[in-house]
């Protein structure tokens, strides 16, 4: 294994372990405000037991999710222990961020047997939802967007322009 892939398989491993203790840094902050005056136009802190998956669906199916996430958090490390040559330093970011939040919902919900979801927008109805939600559907949503565009700095106009992916592309954009 080279140099460049030990970097970025220890860059996976602690960006994983970054986010998964700010995840709980994030909800013992929220959770010791939540009887306080919060004033925000935007969201507010409430607080639910979640025993089921996304918007409360299989509900009481702790087992099937906690399998589902295992699953999921295996796939990824050995995606990123076996592509870690191919894979670019904003993907391993990405990946290590969604590891995270998975892995975080996971340690909740087997020490609990449910999530604690803190976070509920006042704007408009919406499931009220956690901190490490949030890192898995941005994380998620980032990732889906790197895998079909390619980023390419533009050295004319110091500008980033997005290109879609094809064949020929993608082995240019994996050697860095």
């Amino acid at each position: 294994m080279n140099q460049l892939n030990v970097i970025k398989l220890t860059l996976y491993m602690i960006g994983t372990v970054f986010f998964f203790s700010l995840c709980f840094i994030v909800k013992y902050l929220a959770l010791n405000n939540i009887t306080r005056e919060f004033t925000n136009p935007f969201f507010e802190l409430d607080y639910m037991t979640n025993t089921g998956a996304a918007f409360s669906t299989l509900n009481h199916s702790c087992y099937v999710i906690a399998g589902v996430a295992l699953t999921v958090l295996f796939f990824i490390v050995a995606y990123v222990c076996y592509n870690t040559h191919k894979t670019s330093y904003y993907k391993i970011i990405l990946l290590s961020i969604f590891s995270a939040g998975i892995g975080a919902n996971l340690f909740e919900r087997l020490k609990y047997g449910y999530v604690e979801d803190y976070i509920s927008i006042k704007l408009f109805s919406f499931p009220i939802f956690n901190f490490q939600d949030i890192l898995i559907v941005t994380s998620c949503i980032l990732l889906i967007f790197a895998y079909q565009f390619k980023i390419k700095n533009n050295q004319q106009t110091d500008a980033v322009t997005m290109e879609p992916c094809d064949d020929s592309t993608v082995e240019e954009h994996n050697q860095y």
